[in-house]
């Protein structure tokens, strides 16, 4: 044989008895096999959300969505927790309300720490040369100022007002995302990067800084805008402005004007208010002012919208009301509600829109100047001057109004709910003669003194700052000024925000979307002016709005912010307590 051969045989024969020893063990497995890894449901735990109906999120966790959600009325997904990340897995939030009503997603908690991906909301609003239709009232919307919330990957369509608005708050971003017919704004968010927004009403895209993204109106005229009025030296950044097929014009891109130069716009109402009332401007979910106020005529209470070009006034209350003080917000599924003070009964009563009439509640008896603001859950509450003179709370359990004492004698609540979902007043202690801000801390009410160089009248008007932190607008009778305070830690830190004349009357705080601190307040001495008082990062500057000739102008001022970030004012003006509205806008009318 040849040597190859020999070398194979050889082999062959060693390896052979090796195979024959090892068909003799055990066939059979020992045991199913071990687990090598972990779960996907082990590393994230994640509770699964089925579809059909709405759903409302009150725990902190990871959820995923199972299925479509289709509504007819309200929101389709309710968080109400902070700590909150929503996959939406793909599925569609869809609704057919009408006229529109709800959110696709609403953040109405805190609004800390929340992420939305992966999914889809669908309305019915259309546009044939005006925005028709309903479903929702926006896709992602929010009740609280969202801090730390991100969006990403998230479709929105045929919605009545916004798109995707998580306010103008730095910590917030919106990646991805595309939204297609919007009646007032697209997108807004500190960060907006890789998004689209088209066929919207006022405003296609709004960050602080946007990136690689598109943004038109419904007429075809490109709208990306920073949250400032001017994108240019104002740390606002747009890295690459798509704007094909549009017709660019010095609306929202190109103002060289820094936000104090721009005019206001002043347009009659075309209604007198009552001698002992004041006003309540909001913003509605539609993006344009609302306005309740005491009737100069009837002396009942009136809501006033402002309809393209004509203000539409309806009453809330019927005869034999004489309504003071009202206080008006809009609930969270977008309708209008106002408590105020019936002189004529000595009562503190609550009015609410329900889509077709107006509902009347009796809160307390007594009830002076009360502040209405709405908890984390959805319910009325209302801070107020009981018959007694003791400030009081009190907030609707689904049932029963349930009212609680929280200090003594003292005048001008003013109501919001701190970032962790509990209630805060700031008023005027008539027996420290202080300022005062108490704060419920989930069992009893916890008071302190914020200014004691204040008198009766000081009329402090709270908010929240995008960090979370209470500030407090008041006038300082003792040098007659407006005064400005926020709390540091554990530290009330007091400033003048302005000092001309005697200035800060009536007193109305609330903060840009740039996120500081601004003021309408009225001036007495000079006219009675209405000033218009903004913080620019560095110091406080004041304008005049109505810088006319008519006695006692500016009275009874109230602010807010619309959609495209800027100041607007409710005001009387005149010794016939004519009803004005002021905007500060680039164009020729509000």
């Amino acid at each position: 044989m040849s040597f190859p051969r020999l070398i194979f045989t050889v082999l062959a024969g060693v390896l052979l008895p090796t195979v024959v020893l090892h068909a003799q063990g055990a066939l059979t497995p020992p045991g199913a096999p071990a687990p090598t890894m972990k779960t996907l449901a082990q590393i994230e735990p994640r509770v699964a959300i089925p579809g059909g109906a709405a759903y409302v999120i009150n725990q902190p966790g990871s959820y995923v969505l199972t299925g479509n959600i289709a509504v007819i009325s309200g929101n389709a997904i309710t968080i109400q927790s902070e700590n909150v990340t929503l996959d939406l897995g793909g599925f569609t939030l869809s609704s057919t309300a009408s006229p529109a009503s709800g959110f696709g997603v609403a953040l109405a908690g805190p609004n800390i720490h929340i992420r939305i991906f992966n999914g889809h909301i669908r309305g019915t609003t259309a546009y044939g040369g005006t925005f028709t239709g309903g479903g929702f009232v926006s896709g992602i919307d929010y009740s609280n100022q969202p801090l730390n919330v991100h969006v990403r990957d998230v479709s929105v369509s045929g919605v009545a007002s916004y798109g995707i608005d998580l306010g103008g708050h730095p910590s917030t971003s919106v990646t991805g995302g595309t939204v297609r017919i919007a009646g007032v704004l697209g997108i807004r968010a500190g960060v907006v990067n890789d998004s689209a927004a088209i066929v919207t009403g006022s405003t296609g895209i709004s960050g602080t800084t946007v990136g690689n993204s598109v943004g038109t109106l419904a007429t075809g005229v490109a709208s990306v805008n920073s949250s400032q009025p001017t994108l240019a030296n104002l740390g606002a950044t747009i890295t690459s402005l798509q704007a094909e097929n549009s017709q660019i014009k010095n609306l929202l891109l190109n103002f060289s004007q820094s936000a104090g130069a721009l005019p206001w716009r002043v347009v009659p109402v075309g209604a007198t208010v009552g001698a002992y009332s004041d006003l309540s401007l909001a913003i509605t979910p539609g993006g344009g002012p609302a306005i309740a106020f005491q009737d100069g005529v009837s002396s009942g209470i009136r809501y006033a919208i402002l309809n393209g070009s004509t203000w539409q006034i309806t009453p809330a209350t019927g005869a034999g009301v004489s309504g003071r003080y009202p206080s008006l917000k809009f609930t969270p599924g977008g309708q209008p509600a106002i408590a105020f003070w019936d002189n004529a009964n000595i009562q503190l009563r609550y009015v609410f829109y329900t889509g077709s009439v107006w509902q009347s509640a009796l809160v307390d008896g007594g009830g002076i100047t009360p502040s209405l603001a709405f908890t984390p859950a959805g319910q009325p509450a209302i801070a107020h001057r009981a018959s007694n003179n003791h400030l009081r709370y009190a907030v609707f359990n689904g049932t029963t109004w349930q009212l609680t004492t929280v200090n003594g004698a003292s005048e001008d609540p003013s109501l919001g709910f701190t970032s962790g979902g509990q209630p805060a007043i700031a008023y005027y202690d008539v027996t420290t003669t202080s300022v005062g801000y108490a704060v419920f801390n989930g069992a009893s009410w916890q008071l302190t003194t914020v200014d004691d160089a204040v008198s009766s009248g000081c009329q402090p008007s709270l908010a929240f700052t995008p960090g979370g932190q209470p500030a407090i607008a008041y006038f300082k009778s003792t040098g007659g000024d407006l005064g400005y305070a926020v709390l540091n830690g554990t530290t009330w830190e007091l400033s003048i925000a302005a000092s001309e004349g005697t200035v800060g009357l009536a007193p109305s705080l609330k903060f840009t979307p740039g996120g500081q601190p601004a003021i309408a307040c009225k001036r007495s001495g000079d006219g009675s002016p209405l000033c218009y008082v903004s913080f620019n990062g560095a110091t406080w500057q004041t304008s005049v709005v109505a810088p006319d000739s008519i006695s006692d102008s500016g009275s009874a001022p109230a602010l807010a912010f619309t959609p495209d970030g800027q100041p607007a004012i409710a005001y009387t003006d005149g010794s016939a307590r004519n009803l004005r509205y002021a905007v500060r806008s680039p164009f020729a009318t509000p």
